[in-house]
């Protein structure tokens, strides 16, 4: 709905929020549905292969029939991630089947990840993150404050409920939120819009995702080594 407003200009509030409506329900329902099935084709059968690929077939054939039937491919993907890892994995795997799947998919995303920032170093636009540094800085900033907004807030929140996380670990968790893989991937996603303020967006997720990956990866170590040494000021314990 975003996309086509921004591209026509036009739109619905009503079908907006029913065309959402439909896209998350229908496709977490997807999503079960595909994870239901495969989890019950693990219970007969005990062979890693075979049940890690079932596990692929959860991930990319959920996410293909969403995008075909027009719901969310990416939550039927998490619903089918969930339902698989609750049940399938508990019930029809044994410890030999989950440590052989667990493997797969660690090197999965080891690989997809590897190229995923492969594509960012063929693609990122140096020329356009120097012409809009100052708006880089500033996009890079926002989004900070929001996951400061976010955790901060949330977990103030949650305070009255149970025992309160010391500032320390906050701290520790508005920093080390680091952007990658998700937003360099959704960037490429729009890669044949060339018009408009598509240039710059992409310019401005490439400059963000170099910013977290450089200042914050590289500082997040001895930060936590500061935070967390046995002998350091609990904040938590004093709190504003």
């Amino acid at each position: 709905a975003a996309l086509a407003y921004h591209l026509f200009r036009t739109v619905v509030p009503g079908g907006a929020i029913l065309g959402v409506l439909q896209l998350t329900i229908c496709g977490g329902a997807l999503g079960c549905g595909v994870g239901f099935v495969l989890s019950l084709l693990t219970l007969r059968v005990d062979d890693p292969q075979v049940e890690s690929t079932f596990t692929a077939i959860a991930a990319y054939g959920s996410y293909l029939l969403g995008e075909a039937l027009h719901v969310s491919g990416i939550l039927a993907v998490v619903a089918a991630a969930l339902i698989m890892g609750s049940y399938g994995r508990t019930r029809g795997m044994s410890e030999r089947t989950q440590t052989a799947v667990s493997a797969f998919w660690d090197y999965v995303a080891f690989v997809l990840n590897s190229l995923v920032f492969l594509l960012v170093g063929l693609e990122l636009p140096w020329t356009g993150i120097l012409e809009h540094g100052w708006a880089v800085l500033a996009a890079a900033g926002i989004t900070l404050l929001a996951r400061a907004i976010s955790v901060y807030g949330v977990l103030g929140l949650l305070r009255p409920l149970g025992p309160r996380l010391s500032w320390r670990w906050q701290h520790l968790m508005v920093w080390s939120g680091l952007r990658g893989a998700v937003a360099i991937a959704l960037a490429l996603s729009l890669g044949e819009q060339t018009a408009g303020d598509f240039p710059l967006l992409r310019t401005l997720v490439y400059g963000v995702v170099l910013l977290s990956i450089v200042v914050q990866g590289l500082t997040i170590g001895p930060l936590s080594r500061a935070l967390l040494k046995p002998d350091a000021i609990d904040v938590g314990d004093r709190g504003p």
